[in-house]
């Protein structure tokens, strides 16, 4: 298996305690273009994304990064999942539009950036790659997007993962079950 970090130094499981306001304002985006002010860029993707509970929200301006599946056991407990999903971007494509991230300094090369009020990780930043940001993908508001080109760390992948295809699936919950509420992920409101 090939060293992650041997062709990617510094990227993997991180945040920063700098928070980034970039110059495009409170306004809201009405297109996938912005002017030429705006850092110098044009017909770039805007996606966006928040917390739960709809306090942070924030938009990512650009193409993604690399694309990582991140098995490690900080990662598994950061997100009390099996794995992390991280799509990397450049510092100055990320803003924060709404909130005010709380940082958790996880290690000695990384913190955590999450939402104070519900407890969402939002992204990640190694301090020795200040100028990448990780998101985690599932606080984006469409996940579908995104395509892993790696999976890293799976010396530490949980044993069971392999057999979760052979699982029963259903497209909701059953009828023993609560019924499946339905969430806006801008406003973090559920309803029936």
């Amino acid at each position: 298996m090939q060293d992650f970090r041997a062709c990617h130094p510094g990227v993997g499981c991180a945040a920063t305690t700098e928070q980034r306001e970039l110059p495009l304002g409170d306004r809201p985006v009405e297109s996938n273009r912005l002017t030429g002010t705006d850092r110098g860029m044009t017909d770039i993707t805007v996606k966006t994304g928040g917390c739960l509970c709809g306090q942070i929200r924030y938009e990512l301006h650009g193409p993604p990064g690399i694309a990582v599946i991140c098995h490690c056991r900080m990662c598994q407990r950061a997100s009390g999942s099996p794995f992390a999903a991280v799509q990397f971007m450049p510092s100055e494509a990320v803003k924060i539009v709404a909130g005010e991230t709380q940082s958790f300094n996880s290690s000695v090369q990384a913190d955590r950036e999450f939402c104070p009020r519900c407890g969402s990780q939002l992204f990640f930043r190694r301090r020795t790659r200040p100028e990448m940001w990780g998101i985690f993908v599932g606080s984006l508001d469409d996940p579908n997007d995104f395509a892993p080109s790696m999976q890293v760390c799976l010396s530490s992948s949980v044993s069971w993962l392999d057999g979760v295809a052979a699982a029963p699936g259903f497209e909701e919950k059953p009828a023993n079950m609560t019924p499946t509420l339905r969430y806006d992920p801008v406003t973090g409101r559920t309803f029936e």
